[in-house]
């Protein structure tokens, strides 16, 4: 069977807010990302299945994943 491949961007980081904040180096979530990610986990019901994951190390992303 082939493997499935799925592509996520991170969750809305503080960062997303306003043009002064795409400065941040590691912008955290924002409680509308954490409400993302709730509805991610939601979505992959079969997450045990994950096999590999790549990510960046910032937080967003670890967070979202």
């Amino acid at each position: 069977m082939a493997p499935t491949i799925h592509l996520v961007r991170h969750a809305q980081g503080v960062h997303n807010l306003s043009v002064e904040n795409e400065a941040l180096r590691d912008p955290d979530l924002t409680p509308l990302g954490e409400q993302q990610c709730a509805a991610l986990r939601a979505s992959f019901p079969h997450h045990a299945r994950i096999t590999r994951l790549a990510a960046s190390p910032l937080r967003r992303t670890l967070r979202t994943c």
